[in-house]
């Protein structure tokens, strides 16, 4: 039956089909359909888009195994300059994209590359590249071994034909040698009109950071994560120029941190206490490849809600709850007990092992989704709080732990300073100045005014809130990351100072060693973009093109990251 209903559903049906309107998601599709990719890549752009770039079409060929980094003496000294060298040099000339380029010479007849002659219309081969020198401008190249908040991340490169001299990347800390040789690792490209050569072109780049703080947490409770894969994740880390592995530890579902204080915390609230845990070892050699890639390594142990798996390696942590009915237990726990003088010992001695193992200055103690029912259920918790002269108050009680944790924490001998998720700041706890609040609440309009609140407030903050990785959906999902500014609130000037950077989050509930990879990247590389790149870095479909590449080059480099602009190819021969 040709109702009216049916009739309007099959004209828009028609419509859509062939007039090519978007699905939604569908962010990149060509209008109207055509063959092909739907975004074209860029080639040697560099992924967070660099402050200032001066970029000619004229380019540089290099030789696999001819080229080599020089380095000056103070570079010579670092240990972190020295093994970056041969990394760096690996992602120029990555395994995955070299066999399909030796795969297409094998196949089509090109002449070899020109040299000294204009190559297309518009560009022109300068000749080989063998060298660029790595200059420290620093009389120690071992004077900052671990990096650290508002570490200097500036560098500067120049390729210039005119002189061998004048091919160099240059900065005064390790930090930003680090940056800038990932950013000639990127500017490489093979050439499909030049016999896949290796080219690089004549640039100038001055670049450095928008935020000190630019993270990435990870959640190693939910679903065990592998060694590799973690290690794998600081690569995509310091390949997007992040500088904060915020490494969310523990949780309610697993203790799987190996504690020499407290050994049962692992043995008894691990998934499996020899296969699901992280040893000292292992902890170990995670911070040294986090420092090698100047990455900052913040840990976090959520208390005092998050805490179950505590329970079964330290009896006696975790609040009783009580049946109404019987007035007895009845079986279940809720959050840390505050009425305790032994937890906060047990705390004590467990932040002490904590800041002695983890040589990051930040620490983050938690202090979200503190459910209050069995501290309401218990008589013990009601009579201190009376006690107290809380009666009825459980906010309060929540603010009186986590006040006397950061007692705890204010006391370590390293002064390590405390970093808290926002619900500790909209209980109106009494935090220090330089307490550091983390929002992760309220998408939307609503993280802006918990910014402006606590920025107006005085606190340092961190945004997160819109750029949670665990949650997708189909298409481009990274355009809203990437235009959702951590200084997009409506307040002073003086106040936006306070605001450090953000953090892209990817909680492991339905994430595993599996997925984590594909799931999390090239989205994350949205947010990493806008917290290193000029505010001015908006364009959207410029984006995408730079995007296309590097998702292209990660995959190259042998990382199974996630197509996010549509259809369309990489020049990869995976395995």
């Amino acid at each position: 039956m040709n109702s009216p209903v049916r009739v309007v559903t099959c004209l828009l049906y028609a419509f859509i089909t062939f007039c090519g309107v978007n699905a939604e998601g569908d962010d990149f599709k060509p209008i109207p359909p055509k063959a092909g990719s739907w975004v074209g890549p860029t080639t040697g752009e560099v992924w967070p888009n660099p402050q200032i770039r001066f970029r000619q079409n004229s380019f540089f060929v290099l030789q696999v195994d001819q080229f080599e980094f020089k380095l000056n003496n103070a570079a010579a000294s670092s240990d972190i300059v020295n093994e970056s060298v041969v990394r760096f040099k690996d992602r120029m000339f990555p395994g995955q994209a070299q066999r399909a380029r030796e795969a297409r010479q094998t196949r089509f007849r090109f002449q070899p590359p020109l040299n000294g002659r204009e190559s297309t219309e518009f560009s022109y081969n300068v000749g080989q590249l063998d060298t660029i020198h790595v200059i420290l401008e620093s009389a120690c190249g071992n004077c900052e071994k671990y990096p650290y908040m508002g570490m200097n991340e500036t560098y500067e490169i120049v390729l210039n034909p005119d002189s061998s001299e004048e091919q160099f990347v240059v900065s005064s800390s390790v930090w930003g040698l680090l940056r800038g040789l990932e950013s000639i690792s990127q500017m490489v490209y093979i050439s499909p009109e030049n016999n896949y050569s290796y080219q690089i072109n004549v640039t100038r780049v001055i670049d450095f950071p928008r935020f000190p703080h630019r993270g990435f947490m990870l959640d190693t409770a939910r679903h065990y994560l592998s060694m590799n894969t973690i290690l794998q994740t600081l690569d995509l880390m310091e390949m997007n120029k992040l500088n904060v592995l915020h490494w969310h530890i523990v949780d309610t579902e697993s203790f799987p941190y190996q504690s020499t204080t407290f050994p049962d915390l692992s043995a008894k609230g691990a998934y499996d206490p020899y296969t699901h845990v992280y040893s000292q070892e292992d902890v170990r050699l995670i911070i040294e490849s986090a420092r090698v890639r100047g990455i900052r390594v913040m840990v976090e142990f959520d208390t005092p809600g998050h805490t179950q798996s505590w329970e079964k390696g330290q009896p006696g942590l975790l609040t009783e709850c009580y049946d109404p009915t019987t007035e007895r237990p009845n079986g279940r726990y809720g959050p840390m007990d505050p009425t305790k003088n032994e937890v906060f010992e047990f705390l004590t001695e467990l932040y002490q092992e904590i800041s002695e193992v983890f040589p990051e200055e930040y620490i983050h103690i938690g202090g979200d989704e503190v459910s209050t029912n069995c501290w309401r259920s218990n008589p013990f918790v009601n009579d201190f709080m009376n006690q107290w002269n809380i009666t009825g108050d459980y906010k309060r009680l929540e603010s009186y732990f986590i006040e006397t944790l950061l007692v705890i924490v204010d006391k370590l001998p390293r002064n390590n300073i405390p970093v808290v998720w926002q619900e500790v700041f909209d209980n109106g706890d009494n935090i220090s100045p330089e307490t550091v609040v983390q929002v992760w609440k309220n998408w939307g309009i609503g993280w802006r005014n918990r910014m402006q609140a606590i920025t107006t407030a005085g606190q340092p903050a961190i945004l997160s809130a819109p750029y949670y990785l665990n949650y997708i959906k189909y298409g481009s999902d990274w355009v809203e990351m990437y235009e959702e500014d951590p200084h997009d609130f409506a307040g002073t000037e003086e106040d936006k100072q306070l605001v450090l950077g953000g953090e892209t989050c990817i909680w492991a509930e339905f994430v595993n060693s599996i997925n984590l990879i594909p799931r999390a990247w090239p989205r994350a590389s949205a947010v990493a973009e806008r917290l290193w790149s000029s505010r001015d870095t908006r364009n959207i479909s410029e984006a995408s093109s730079r995007l296309q590449e590097h998702e292209c080059r990660m995959l190259g480099r042998g990382y199974p990251v996630s197509p996010v602009v549509g259809a369309g190819f990489c020049s990869v021969k995976w395995n």
